[in-house]
């Protein structure tokens, strides 16, 4: 298993909930005191951000990232049906980050037929609506257009809406995204720098099996550094935010080929291996090719940055909606979880996640879900356990060693480890994971 250094990605791999058929979205106005299933850590709940809008005139809503929500003349009703009008509140809430995802308590377990399935997330969002602090709703006929900013360069996406009742989560539809046509100035920025910095490499966080190549064979491969010029024009941006299945094919006269594959896509590659001997030789350089990467993964809701493309789907309710793609795991290692706190805690009383930033993902489990724990053995994969006082229990990446190497095992126990500092802030998600990837 190599170890990595700071690593960012800009996608984010959801385990989400059910996907049934049964419409989504929150139960009507005059049913708002049933229990949702939506969690969020006490104390670090994200505030919704507040919009001010006629009820009665054609309204749009534009935010800072470039997204905008529209809405339709006379298009809300009371929690009795009748029509409103004058000035109602739109409350909004987007995610794009781990850590945004963590925060919001928003269930993200997937079950079909029983076997778990994983998303890989272009963004989600909650929307609600009040006047004067009375619960309002769209009326039947009327539909809000959401244009959701994506950090995604992956296009095609398909689109759920949650049952925030159930928690399950109910198809809607497959759409392409779009350029952002309010992303120019930023776009045209990020260009400018990437020209002047034609000079310097790419650096690839990605796995390739390396035991049967003998110049390889044991050394401690935390990425591969690619020349610029190679990568198709479109992808410099992106490529090293993605997720790319790689391969060595062949050594070569500076190097070695690497193919990649993602979404129908493959490259082939003259590439360079990135030891940790080399990065520690020269963190400095490694920190600033990701910190941009970095900040999107785990970023604390960065809702001011331009992204380069919209997602778009119309709705017919409030809620919690969701674009995803589904990703599974090749190999995954499965067992039944058991986690050893110290300090006599309870397991019971701690939030617990699965984060393995190569995948994009960060999972809650609860101890009921333990039978179902997996992961992928290939990838960096940590545990973080938060406490109602806010005290944090973790498992590194150098613990999961034990388990690869079990590999079958139905039962698996990890002692988790204490940490001096408490869950604080939303920030602080980035630097535990840097500290146990």
């Amino acid at each position: 298993m190599k170890t990595s250094l700071p690593i960012a990605f800009v996608m984010i791999l959801l385990v989400a909930c059910n996907a049934s058929n049964t419409d989504p979205i929150k139960q009507p106005a005059q049913q708002a005191s049933t229990v949702s299933v939506i969690e969020p850590m006490e104390g670090l709940e994200i505030k919704p951000r507040e919009f001010k809008i006629s009820a009665d005139q054609p309204s749009t809503i534009n935010l800072p990232n470039g997204g905008r929500i529209s809405f339709p003349d006379n298009a809300f009703v009371d929690a009795h049906g009748k029509p409103v009008s004058g000035t109602v509140t739109i409350e909004w809430q987007e995610f794009h980050s781990l850590t945004d995802i963590m925060l919001s308590g928003i269930p993200m377990r997937y079950d079909s037929a029983g076997v778990n399935n994983q998303f890989v997330s272009g963004g989600m969002f909650t929307i609600d609506g009040n006047q004067n602090g009375n619960p309002i709703e769209l009326a039947k006929g009327k539909e809000a257009k959401v244009e959701l900013a994506t950090y995604d360069e992956q296009r095609q996406f398909n689109f759920y809406a949650l049952n925030e009742q159930t928690g399950d989560w109910s198809y809607k539809k497959t759409a392409l995204s779009t350029p952002n046509p309010n992303a120019e100035t930023a776009t045209s920025s990020n260009e400018k720098g990437a020209q002047q910095k034609e000079g310097a490499p790419i650096f690839l966080n990605v796995a390739a099996a390396t035991d049967s190549i003998p110049a390889l064979a044991g050394k401690d491969i935390v990425g591969w550094n690619v020349s610029r010029s190679q990568v198709p024009k479109k992808l410099q941006k992106t490529i090293a935010q993605s997720h790319w299945d790689a391969r060595i094919t062949k050594q070569t006269a500076n190097g070695y080929e690497l193919q990649l594959s993602n979404k129908g896509t493959t490259l082939k590659l003259n590439a360079q291996p990135v030891t940790m001997d080399d990065a520690l030789a020269n963190t400095s350089v490694v920190e600033e090719r990701t910190a941009e990467r970095w900040s999107n993964l785990l970023a604390f809701q960065q809702q001011e940055k331009e992204a380069d493309m919209i997602r778009t789907a119309s709705i017919p309710g409030f809620g919690t909606y969701n674009w995803d793609i589904i990703h599974q795991r090749e190999a995954p290692i499965a067992f039944t979880l058991d986690l050893n706190l110290p300090d006599g805690h309870k397991i019971d009383e701690a939030q617990i996640y699965h984060v393995c930033p190569d995948e994009k993902s960060i999972v809650r489990y609860t101890e009921g879900d333990f039978d179902e724990f997996s992961f992928d053995p290939k990838k960096g994969n940590c545990i973080v356990a938060v406490m109602p006082d806010k005290s944090i229990y973790t498992v590194s990446d150098k613990q999961f060693d034990a388990a690869r190497k079990k590999g079958g095992e139905r039962e698996f126990t990890f002692d988790m480890q204490s940490r001096k500092d408490r869950f604080t802030s939303g920030n602080k998600l980035g630097r535990l994971v840097e500290e146990l990837i």
